[in-house]
């Protein structure tokens, strides 16, 4: 699936219609992992603009997610970042993962591949993760995660809503080859399992999405979890 700039897709927090086996509402009150692989259009993202920064998989508010930035001097990063909150004001905020994709000096550039990208929590050991290809690193993440159960989860665009500005919404732009959304902190083997597109009920699915069956406003869901990603549309929003 290729975007623009121009959609948001998400992924329903319950059915309308009772269809759905597994809710997305309140996955990030455990261990969750999301995971992609996207092939992102650099050129569209300008340092500096509201399109420097753009959405991949996205929990609306104090955003939670994956996010890709380009800054100055064309520097290329992939972000995974949380708010947690405390009784302490210090310890309270972002926790943030950055991982380079353009630092030649330090590593190949992989800016322009596709790239498969992991954004996880451990709640039992209180660990966040980030992999972009075979680039992985883990932060310690001591305190709570603030309440996302109000919260949707965004494919393509960090929040759409016209209340947002233009600096929040970080419309995407590039293409989406696969998405999958589990309530588990996978393990190495697991996510190598994830990009096969072997979809194991032990490893928690809650929805997968490969591409190939889609219409242009729906996007079926493989699992058969019933969470088809949905397009975004405000004039059916102002409807429902």
């Amino acid at each position: 699936m290729i975007l623009n700039g121009d959609s948001a897709w998400f992924v329903p927090p319950t059915s309308r219609y009772g269809l759905s086996k597994v809710s997305s509402r309140e996955l990030t009150n455990s261990s969750f992992t999301f995971l992609c692989q996207v092939k992102i259009d650099w050129s569209k993202m300008i340092e500096g603009s509201h399109t420097q920064e753009a959405a991949i998989m996205i929990k609306n508010g104090k955003h939670l997610g994956i996010t890709v930035m380009k800054t100055g001097d064309n520097f290329r990063v992939v972000k995974g970042a949380i708010w947690v909150e405390s009784n302490i004001l210090e310890e309270k905020g972002i926790r943030e993962i950055i991982i380079p994709v353009n630092d030649a000096i330090n590593t190949p550039d992989i800016s322009d591949e596709y790239l498969n990208l992991v954004f996880s929590y451990d709640i039992i050991n209180k660990k966040l993760q980030l992999i972009v290809n075979n680039r992985k690193k883990i932060i310690d993440v001591p305190n709570e995660l603030i309440d996302y159960t109000p919260s949707w989860l965004w494919i393509g665009c960090a929040n759409p809503l016209e209340s947002e500005t233009n600096y929040h919404q970080h419309y995407f732009f590039g293409e989406y080859k696969l998405v999958g959304i589990y309530q588990k902190y996978l393990t190495d083997d697991e996510i190598i399992d994830a990009f096969a597109k072997i979809i194991n009920p032990e490893h928690k699915p809650v929805a997968y999405y490969d591409f190939k069956e889609t219409t242009p406003y729906k996007v079926l869901d493989i699992t058969l979890n019933g969470n088809n990603l949905n397009k975004y549309d405000k004039k059916w929003m102002d409807a429902s």
